[in-house]
């Protein structure tokens, strides 16, 4: 707008009024760029010199400065867009002090353009920065938000902000709303509605015929990666189950992999990915033929399902639809097969959703 009006701070053509559009002739438009500061230098420094000395005195101190810059290039103190305003600012502050002492205005109620509750508040945001009292503005913008959830913890101790405590504008419960509160009951009910599924499925125990089907024939890369999966899932299982005899029959020892005659093909791509040899629990072959089987349902909801479908629920739905053989000592069965279900489905589809991502950024 200023460059429309034709409002220039450079030192060639200085710009800083426009004839009043609705008055007199004799009467201007002034523009200043910062009114509160200009008000308060001339407030603090214009008693105490001879008028208009000081503000004449730096406006020939910025035009010096300005023609150093551009003949010795020397650093300026401020930015040209900086320097230009402050240009127009003090000349239009010369301009309206000096018509006012003409009109005999001995002074001016400035509340209005008190900039003190502005600069209060850069100093509690430098205060809750802590001991770096100059925060970027990424740094700032952060803090801004944080301040409706907390107080300062460290005081002003200097400059212009009062040290009154600070009362916390939004609380935490608040904060929350109504859709805070609608997401905490629908995940609650999802959740409730999952452990009833999930549930359901270990109590639908049935007969495998598949126990020893892995060691008649040479397996092939999916069966290692299963396997792989396998070892995975019951590393992460293993820590949330205490009973000792759900994990011997989760986990299978060196003994029982001798007894079967067989180098046990499968564990190849494991025995490959272990940083230390025998670092990692081996799954029962009791778990091994579980897991094949929940991934043999989960591929086939895969490919006949829709990506954007309830894939989970659909998958939760068939698995409770097969004969699964159950894992676990006979007291916690339901909850170790409940619990391996879900950490598998999960990790499945996120694997899944993974692939799926990979592949749409290559065609792309």
């Amino acid at each position: 707008m200023r460059q429309q009006l034709g409002i220039s701070g450079s030192i060639e053509s200085s710009c800083h009024k426009i004839p009043h559009p609705c008055l007199a002739e004799e009467n201007f438009l002034h523009f200043l760029c910062d009114v509160p500061h200009a008000f308060k230098c001339v407030r603090n420094h214009l008693p105490k010199h001879k008028y208009g000395q000081i503000i004449q005195g730096f406006l020939e101190l910025l035009n010096s400065t300005e023609k150093n810059h551009r003949e010795r290039n020397m650093l300026l103190f401020a930015s040209r867009q900086t320097t230009e305003s402050l240009r127009v600012t003090l000349m239009s502050v010369l301009d309206i002090t000096d018509g006012l002492h003409k009109a005999f205005i001995p002074y001016i109620l400035m509340a209005k353009l008190n900039q003190d509750p502005l600069e209060r508040f850069f100093g509690v945001l430098r205060s809750f920065h802590g001991d770096d009292d100059h925060p970027t503005i990424v740094q700032l913008s952060q803090i801004y938000r944080l301040l409706s959830l907390f107080t300062p913890m460290k005081n002003a101790i200097k400059g212009n902000c009062s040290g009154e405590t600070d009362t916390v504008l939004v609380s935490l419960h608040e904060s929350l709303g109504e859709k805070a509160k609608a997401a905490a009951e629908i995940k609650r009910a999802v959740g409730a509605k999952l452990h009833k599924k999930l549930f359901g499925i270990a109590a639908s125990e049935g007969n495998s015929d598949e126990l020893d089907e892995h060691y008649c024939w040479k397996p092939g890369t999916q069966e290692m990666v299963v396997y792989y999966l396998a070892v995975y899932a019951l590393k992460k299982v293993t820590k949330t189950v205490a009973c000792r005899q759900c994990l011997g029959i989760l986990t299978a020892d060196a003994e029982t992999h001798e007894k079967k005659g067989t180098d046990f093909s499968q564990a190849r791509l494991t025995e490959m990915r272990e940083f230390k040899s025998g670092c990692l629990h081996r799954p029962s072959l009791l778990f091994y033929t579980f897991i094949k089987k929940v991934e043999r349902i989960i591929r086939q909801t895969l490919d006949s399902h829709p990506v954007f479908g309830d894939l989970f629920w659909t998958t939760l739905e068939l698995l409770q639809e097969a004969s699964l053989p159950v894992v676990g000592c006979v007291v916690r069965f339901q909850e170790v097969t409940a619990e391996v279900i879900k950490f598998y489905v999960i990790i499945r589809l996120h694997l899944y959703s993974r692939k799926n991502n990979s592949e749409m950024l290559v065609s792309e």
